[in-house]
């Protein structure tokens, strides 16, 4: 899937973002405070809505494509005080009160004042208001591939703690991903697992991963996974070794940056074909010089799309500017602007220090 537009309003505090064009790399950049985060959140509330959550207040509008059809998904939900629930009522998510899928020209699904209808019919039968029809319908051939889709959005480094504490994971989930690099990538295991699986059935696969990690720390010589099982089930445990030492270090005594670092390059290398990966304050944990790796994939013509934020100067710098979009905000209102329509220079180099100077970088906040 590649998200190629999106709109969003949350209603109960007034924040709204207006269109902002995406494309396979996105960079938004901002000052403090302008946006940058809550486009991040959106694009996971989209997640959410698509798996059955309903979130309080909010209306959207998203464009997207997947297998190169056009889709594009509209709605909205009530807003609601949490607190004119009863008890028995507080579990409770808000109303969707309108939805809408289009393939193309084609409307698939409509909810309408309490109406559903399907491919331009009425269906017979009433369907739960509080749940979008992405998640109600996603066993209809026409739904599916969108329901799976967006279970494909990965925010950050969500597994790092799994390293950590022991998760026995049942080793038949895991056999059917052993055989190849796609089938791995393509299985539903979390990506701890996935880092196991490729280091004991996809040797190359594993020590691709690992050149990488050692190029961002070179003081590493070795990474191992080792499995520790328990009544069939099994539970990866990751090692490092520094030159010059002799004894493993378990994972529990490497630095949480080393730990995001490794999940993030094993996210690119492993996660399915057609993710959506989004990244918060990229040189937070991570390290600056993971932008290279992140580029290079890009490179390698994977089929992934990255929307990071960062305010860093040498992340800026290392991402053409055509992937550049600059986050303002005016009272609740969020623009995204390329760097070609804020007139920035031809050369990169030109344009990074335009944009150093310019006030929609460096303030953000324009008043009202």
């Amino acid at each position: 899937m590649k998200l190629t537009r999106l709109a969003y309003h949350y209603k109960v505090w007034g924040w709204q973002l207006n269109p902002v064009e995406l494309t396979d790399l996105n960079l938004l950049l901002g000052a403090s405070s302008v946006g940058k985060t809550q486009i991040i959140k959106a694009i996971l509330d989209l997640k959410c809505l698509a798996n059955g959550e309903s979130p309080n207040g909010v209306a959207w509008e998203v464009e997207f494509t997947i297998n190169d059809e056009i889709y594009r998904w509209l709605g909205e939900t009530e807003t609601v005080d949490p607190s004119s629930f009863s008890m028995a009522e507080i579990h409770l998510r808000p109303k969707i009160l309108r939805e809408q899928l289009f393939r193309g020209e084609q409307n698939l699904f409509e909810r309408d004042r309490g109406v559903i209808y399907f491919q331009g019919v009425a269906l017979p039968i009433k369907l739960p208001t509080r749940e979008s029809l992405i998640s109600l319908l996603q066993e209809d051939n026409h739904v599916a591939p969108i329901h799976s889709s967006f279970n494909k959005v990965v925010y950050k480094i969500e597994q790092v703690s799994q390293f950590t504490n022991t998760e026995w994971v049942h080793l038949d989930l895991a056999a059917e991903a052993y055989q190849t690099w796609a089938g791995l990538q393509g299985c539903d295991l979390p990506i701890y697992v996935k880092l196991a699986v490729a280091y004991h059935h996809l040797p190359d696969v594993f020590n691709e991963i690992k050149a990488r990690f050692i190029e961002l720390f070179p003081h590493v010589a070795e990474v191992k996974v080792d499995i520790l099982t328990k009544n069939s089930h099994v539970a990866p445990s990751l090692y490092l070794r520094e030159h010059g030492m002799t004894n493993w270090m378990p994972s529990s005594r490497i630095s949480a940056g080393m730990l995001k670092s490794l999940i993030f390059i094993a996210n690119l290398y492993l996660c399915d074909e057609g993710s959506v990966i989004l990244i918060d304050e990229f040189e937070n944990g991570l390290g600056v010089n993971c932008i290279d790796i992140l580029s290079d994939m890009l490179i390698q013509d994977r089929d992934l799309q990255l929307i990071i934020t960062s305010h860093h100067p040498y992340i800026i710098n290392n991402v053409p500017m055509i992937y550049w979009k600059i986050v303002t905000r005016k009272g609740d209102v969020v623009t995204v602007k390329t760097a070609a329509e804020l007139h920035l220079g031809d050369s990169k180099h030109e344009a990074f220090m335009q944009l150093l100077q310019l006030e929609e970088f460096t303030d953000g906040i324009i008043n009202a």
